[in-house]
């Protein structure tokens, strides 16, 4: 973008880039949501595994394959030094709304946690939703770099995990003097929280809570369905919710 800022998602299990699989989703919420279809110019999908990588390719302008899947850690840090901000997101997060406007121009980090609340607390009901912004500069980078070093970003690495790592890390990160705006879960939501969900404000939503490829790709046509439902004919909604039977139905907690 002219701010120099890439979205990126890292997809590492190949099932997900099938045809009709949780890929397509991802994509055709882009095209759904309300000022997301150009961010598709700017989205990076980068795939472990040259079949998922020539499925990327067909389907998307901007794919990048890595050789290896540990050097996922490598590529962030290096969008960082190479002096581009990124939003971060997982491949399983429909973007109803671009959350462009509520990341924080000048702090570090922005990202969706609730670290202060006793639910987020539950193991499967963890504070992240699938998506975080970093700006470049001196502090993300040396901060990245602290990360590699204790696996913060290794293959197993998700969004929750980073919520909870900047909780764990506060005298560390106080001492970088790094920068953090949260945004407000409800806002950036998934399948471990609420049941009921305003239309009219959410940005986000992510299938977690849901290991299983068939279930989560249920689940989220049935999102997406509700969201054209929601759109087309707004009266339907009257309140702004989707009724909570829609989804999910095969993810459940």
């Amino acid at each position: 973008m002219d701010d120099n800022t890439v979205i990126v998602t890292i997809i590492v299990d190949e099932a997900w880039t099938n045809p009709g699989s949780v890929l397509d989703l991802f994509l055709e919420s882009f095209r759904l949501g309300q000022g997301t279809k150009s961010l598709l110019n700017y989205l990076l999908i980068v795939t472990v595994g040259s079949k998922a990588f020539q499925r990327c390719k067909s389907v998307h302008p901007h794919c990048y394959q890595l050789t290896r899947l540990g050097s996922r850690n490598k590529l962030l840090l290096d969008m960082l030094k190479l002096g581009y901000n990124f939003v971060f997101t997982e491949a399983d997060v429909m973007w109803f709304r671009t959350p462009l406007p509520e990341i924080h121009p000048l702090k570090q980090i922005t990202i969706p946690c609730d670290l202060a609340s006793a639910e987020s607390k539950r193991e499967r009901n963890r504070p992240g939703r699938g998506l975080f912004s970093v700006r470049s500069s001196d502090i993300s980078i040396q901060l990245f770099r602290y990360w590699m070093v204790l696996g913060v970003l290794d293959h197993t690495f998700q969004v929750e995990s980073l919520c909870e790592n900047i909780k764990d890390q506060q005298e560390y990160i106080k001492m970088l003097e790094v920068q953090i705006s949260y945004l407000d879960t409800t806002y950036f939501g998934g399948f471990c929280k609420e049941a009921k969900r305003d239309m009219n404000k959410v940005y986000t939503l992510q299938a977690n809570c849901c290991d299983d490829v068939e279930n989560k790709v249920y689940d989220l046509r049935l999102v997406l369905e509700g969201w054209r439902n929601f759109t087309a004919q707004t009266s339907n909604f009257s309140s702004g919710l989707v009724p909570s039977e829609r989804a999910p139905t095969k993810c459940i907690v």
